[in-house]
C-alpha cells in the first residue's frame, strides 16, 4: 500500500453528474491523422492568427527532500513554457481560459514536446482554434522532475523527482498559473496529459493525487506500475487503481473525459493499455471515455501527436 498512497489525496468537490459516453477507435498507419503533415485538417492559411509562447520561471523547491531539512539549495525557481492563444490579452482579465498540463516521457524536459518551436504541437493548437475544432486554451509544458536534476541535459533524472512532482504541481505551478494567467476557475476547466511516463503521471499523479484538480485526462502509450514510473515492473490491474480512486475521493469528483492511446506494436505499454481500455468503460466515475489503439504504432512520435492532436479536440467541451 505504500506505493499507491502516493497516488492519493483526498479533498471532495461537488461537480453535477452526467451520462457515461465511451469511444473506441483504431488509427491506421496510413491514417489522415497518423501523418505529422496533416495534424488537424485545416489548411495553414487557416492559422495566420497564432498563438505565442512565452517562457516563465516559477518558485518550487526540491520535494524529494523532507522540508525540515530543505537548504538555499533546495529552492530555486523552474523553468516552462506556455502557449497563450492567438488574441490573448493579459490585461482582459474578464477574458479567461482553460488549461492544459502537458507532461514529457522519462529523461525528457520541458522542450521534448517542442512548443517553443513552430512544429506539430503548435501546428496542432493554432490550426485547431482558428477552425473552431479546438477550444481557446492556454498550454504549459513544464519538467516532471520534481527535484535538483529537473535541468540537468544529459544522463539520468532522479525517478524520485518524477514521483513527488504531484507536490510541485499542487503547491507550486498551478498556484502560479493561476495567478499569473487568466485561467478559468473550476477543476472543469483544468486538464492534464502526457507521453509515455507524462501518461503514468496524468493517470499516477493527475487523477491519484489531483482530482480535486483537473477534471480531464489524455494518456498517450503508458499506464501506472507497480514501481512507481518504472516500466520493467508490471503495470497496476485497472481493478487495483479504480478501487483505490474510489476509496481516497467522493463520488462527486467526476472524470469529465479520459482519453487513452497506445501503439499495437508498442510490447512494452500496450498489453497495460489493453487492460485499463477495456476495464475503465465500466467506471461509474468516467463520464466520457475514448480510446485508440493506433495499429502498427510502437512507442513513438507519431503515436504522441496523435494522440495529443485528437485529446485537444475532445477537451473543455
Amino acid at each position: 500500500m505504500k506505493k499507491l498512497v502516493k497516488y492519493f489525496c483526498v479533498l471532495a468537490v461537488c461537480v453535477s453528474v452526467a451520462f457515461v459516453f465511451v469511444g473506441c477507435l483504431t488509427i491506421q498507419d496510413n491514417d489522415k491523422w497518423a501523418n505529422d503533415d496533416n495534424i488537424i485538417q485545416v489548411e495553414q492559411s487557416v492559422s495566420s492568427s497564432k498563438g505565442t509562447v512565452v517562457e516563465i520561471y516559477y518558485p518550487t523547491r526540491d520535494y524529494t527532500i523532507d522540508e525540515k531539512d530543505l537548504t538555499d539549495a533546495d529552492r530555486y525557481t523552474k523553468h516552462a513554457f506556455v502557449y497563450l492563444p492567438a488574441g490573448y490579452d493579459a490585461n482582459d482579465t474578464k477574458t479567461k481560459y482553460p488549461l492544459l498540463i502537458v507532461m514529457h516521457g522519462m529523461n525528457g524536459n520541458e522542450y521534448q514536446w517542442g512548443l517553443n518551436e513552430e512544429g506539430d504541437m503548435r501546428r496542432s493548437l493554432d490550426n485547431g482554434i482558428a477552425s473552431g475544432i479546438v477550444k481557446q486554451m492556454i498550454v504549459v509544458t513544464p519538467s516532471g522532475y520534481a527535484d535538483k536534476t529537473w535541468n540537468i541535459t544529459q544522463g539520468d533524472r532522479n525517478r524520485e523527482g518524477a514521483i513527488n512532482f504531484g507536490d510541485e504541481l499542487r503547491n507550486n505551478l498551478l498556484p502560479y498559473l493561476k495567478e499569473n494567467f487568466n485561467v478559468l476557475d473550476g477543476r472543469e476547466n483544468v486538464a492534464m496529459a502526457g507521453l509515455s511516463m507524462g501518461s503514468d503521471q496524468t493517470i499516477g499523479i493527475g487523477i491519484g493525487l489531483c482530482l480535486d484538480l483537473f477534471s480531464s485526462f489524455g494518456a498517450f502509450s503508458a499506464v501506472p506500475f507497480t514501481d512507481t514510473i518504472n516500466p520493467e515492473s508490471p503495470f497496476v490491474p485497472p481493478e487495483t487503481f479504480i478501487n483505490d480512486i474510489d476509496k481516497a475521493f467522493s463520488p462527486a469528483l467526476k472524470i469529465n473525459l479520459l482519453y487513452m492511446t497506445c501503439g499495437t506494436a508498442d510490447t512494452t505499454f500496450y498489453p497495460g493499455y489493453c487492460a485499463y481500455r477495456d476495464k475503465i468503460p465500466e467506471w461509474s466515475r468516467i463520464e466520457r471515455f475514448e480510446s485508440e489503439d493506433f495499429a502498427g504504432g510502437d512507442h513513438e512520435w507519431k503515436v504522441f501527436i496523435n494522440g495529443f492532436d485528437h485529446f485537444i479536440q475532445m477537451v473543455f467541451k
